[in-house]
């Protein structure tokens, strides 16, 4: 709006109020081009935006305000709304969205709130009542600010008055507080008077919220409010962008007419080529997203001569020759500081690349968290090397991320000196497959080597594959011929019964077992006795004067159990997959040697799959809780839930005065746990605990009585 006044103090009445259009910045979630390819690949490209509306139709008040305790003076916060035609009203209470407070406040039997729209019309939130019940985390003995809370009103809360909501009254939605006092919880209330008072309300204009404090002795603090969004109609202006189709630009870009956002690119040379998906929207304006391909020139594999067997068992020789050993990612180190005093005594981390140190870092003063890039190669042996503090060391931690975001190593604080964390680079272009392969994979040792043992029967040809899996298209395959042995195989038999493998040759002089293209044992005589490790199981002789005779293959599946161990079920580690089901449904989590048991009784199974082929499933009945007698367990119960691992615990009904928490992964393994003080047999606690995306387990102790919650973090 402008306005104009002359030197003798005369002015205009205004003008009307200007709409300018402002235009937000959409984001590209959702857009992709390979981060790698080979030469001469067409790949392809996908474009995607989001346009995010401005909050046009939302009005805040950012400017915190005081509520002091001045006994009867009215105090004011005002929210300017504007970007709607004149005239527009509000038509139902429905359309004003969310009154929102941002505050806190001791005792509310204080307090008369109440909102006042442009043409004076008012609505009465809060008229005293609620006694001692605190308004956020007020800070009740002195003038420093406590923490703020929301509270709401609107046209179908979730709650009734604030009064009605407080301590001692009808419907109480309360917590503990600070200095012994109970806390109105967050959330959406009805107001005293009808929001109904509010229809014929302009929308344009000054909204007041204003506070009366009715009798002495405290104080409170606004930190911000809002008005909104209101619900549009025909009266509103749209204040959001209509955008143009997204179009890719680039060497060889060929954007697909049919598709939206959709192109192709022939990547002709070899280095770095940057794509460009740009939009344009009716304000004007253009936003773009630059993508980089890393074009890698040709690579060869190489299977090696070929192999006679007679001798016995024999070693592919493969190799690749070019690029492809130089393949690129950044994986990311994260230092975390406790106090914010940075780290003290010269403690420090150096990265090691191939044995090799580096980089050096340490976190400064005024600093809690900082992030480093580490640019690695795939196949480099990256190392961690903690220097600990001479002092204030249990302040500091270590966190190591993949390139895909994974976590790879998060210290307790106050790790000790020494190699924290060592490891072979993946790279996520070839995280999905073998990045080398053999096939057939028959009498392999190791598929996925560059140079595996050999011990076959057959022979034959056996092809080496090198590629980057995904959408590089990266590959190149060579072949290598295996002569098989010239004696046939004799037979090998297997008595689940007795408990013997045994060959039916039985008059050589040496046997030499393999079980999984490992040797397992010599011996003189043709027969093994249980136990035998489960896989594939092999024999092969050695004569001095003629060629090396095998036997054929025998498949010994393991024996599957399932065990209760606390709240999980566990069964037998490290044989290959496993997928876990509760009454012919999958558990969510359920690829781990273990899961838990929260659903209840009922039939739980696991099925196991091996790498050598065996299939083997176990089941077994569990029945929660009859027949026990348990001790009786604290009510527990922790929000928001799922968390960003930032939440409230609370708890009710505790015996003692200290409490023992747990916070629990589904390994079984702890990874936070510390005692809190009770009080009155009450608990509640706000935490931030740094905790990896997935499922936990809070278990919370108190004297003999346990209480066991989920808790998931996102």
């Amino acid at each position: 709006m402008l306005s104009v006044m002359d030197d003798t103090g005369c002015s205009s009445d205004g003008s009307d109020s200007l709409l300018v259009l402002v235009s937000p910045v959409p984001t590209f979630q959702g857009t992709e081009a390979p981060e790698l390819a080979c030469l001469g690949v067409t790949a392809q490209l996908t474009g995607a935006y989001q346009s995010h509306p401005l909050p046009s139709q939302q009005a805040n008040s950012l400017t915190p305000m005081p509520i002091q305790d001045l006994v009867g003076v009215p105090q004011s916060s005002t929210i300017s709304v504007f970007g709607t035609p004149a005239g527009a009203v509000i038509a139902d209470p429905s359309e004003l969205g969310d009154i929102c407070i941002n505050m806190e406040h001791s005792f509310m039997g204080d307090l008369v709130v109440q909102l006042t729209c442009p043409n004076g019309q008012t609505a009465v939130l809060h008229q005293q009542g609620g006694g001692a019940t605190n308004l956020g985390l007020a800070n009740d003995f002195g003038p420093e600010l406590g923490i703020c809370w929301t509270y709401c009103f609107n046209a179908a809360p979730d709650h009734g008055t604030w009064a009605g909501s407080a301590f001692g009254g009808p419907d109480p939605n309360v917590t503990n507080g600070t200095n012994g006092f109970y806390t109105l919880l967050p959330g959406a209330y009805t107001s005293i008077t009808p929001l109904d008072q509010l229809v014929g309300c302009p929308v344009e204009g000054d909204w007041t919220l204003t506070f009366t404090d009715l009798w002495g002795a405290d104080d409170g603090y606004l930190c911000s409010w809002s008005l909104g969004p209101f619900v549009p109609d025909s009266a509103f202006i749209s204040l959001s962008p209509i955008y143009s189709l997204p179009i890719w630009s680039g060497t060889n870009v060929v954007n697909d007419p049919d598709g939206v956002g959709v192109a192709t690119v022939l990547l002709d040379q070899v280095g770095p080529t940057q794509l460009t998906l740009s939009v344009t929207n009716d304000f004007g304006c253009s936003f773009d997203s630059l993508l980089t391909v890393q074009v890698i020139d040709e690579f060869i594999a190489h299977a090696g001569p070929d192999l006679d067997l007679c001798e016995g068992p024999g070693l592919l020789n493969g190799e690749v020759t070019g690029p492809i050993a130089e393949l690129a990612c950044t994986y990311e180190l994260i230092l975390i500081e406790a106090f914010g005093d940075g780290w003290n005594g010269g403690a420090h981390v150096d990265v090691l690349i191939n044995g090799d140190t580096v980089a050096t870092y340490t976190v400064p003063p005024g600093t809690l968290s900082l992030s480093y890039p580490i640019p690695v190669l795939y196949g480099q042996v990256l190392a961690i090397h903690y220097q600990a503090g001479t002092i204030w060391n249990v302040e500091n931690r270590i966190q190591l991320l993949d390139a895909s975001g994974a976590v790879l190593y998060n210290s307790s604080n106050g790790p000790s000196t020494g190699i924290l964390w060592e490891g072979t680079i993946i790279c996520p272009t070839v995280n999905s497959g073998p990045f080398f392969s053999w096939s057939p994979t028959l009498g392999l040792s190791d598929p996925t080597s560059l140079d595996p043992s050999i011990f076959s029967s057959t022979g034959g040809w056996y092809i080496l594959s090198a590629e980057v899996p995904g959408p590089a298209g990266c590959i190149s395959t060579d072949s290598v011929w295996v002569q098989p042995p010239t004696s046939q195989p004799f037979a090998l038999e297997w008595d689940p019964a007795a408990g013997t493998l045994c060959a039916s040759a039985s008059n050589l002089d040496e046997y030499v077992w393999w079980v999984n293209g490992v040797i397992h044992d010599t011996t003189s005589t043709s027969c093994l006795s249980a136990p035998f490790p489960p896989g594939l199981w092999s024999v092969i002789h050695y004569p001095s004067d003629t060629c090396v005779a095998y036997s054929d293959t025998v498949l010994i599946c393991p024996e599957l159990s399932i065990i209760v161990d606390g709240y999980l079920l566990r069964t037998i580690p490290d044989l290959g997959t496993y997928a876990w089901t509760y009454n012919g449904d999958p558990l969510a989590n359920s690829t781990a040697p273990h899961a838990v048991y929260f659903e209840g009784s009922g039939t739980y199974t696991v099925t196991v799959t091996t790498t050598y082929g065996c299939a083997v499933t176990a089941t077994l009945e569990v029945t929660v809780g009859i027949g026990e007698t348990t001790p009786v367990a604290p009510t527990l119960a922790l929000y928001p839930n799922p968390n960003d691992g930032r939440f409230t615990v609370v708890a009710e009904g505790l015996k003692e005065a200290v409490v023992q928490v747990e916070v629990i992964d589904l390994s079984g393994r702890t990874v936070h746990q510390w005692s809190a003080p009770a009080a009155n047999g009450r608990l509640r606690t706000d935490l931030a605990l740094d905790l990896a995306p997935g499922t936990y387990l809070l278990r919370l102790r108190s004297g003999d009585g346990l209480s066991v919650t989920r808790l998931v973090v996102r």
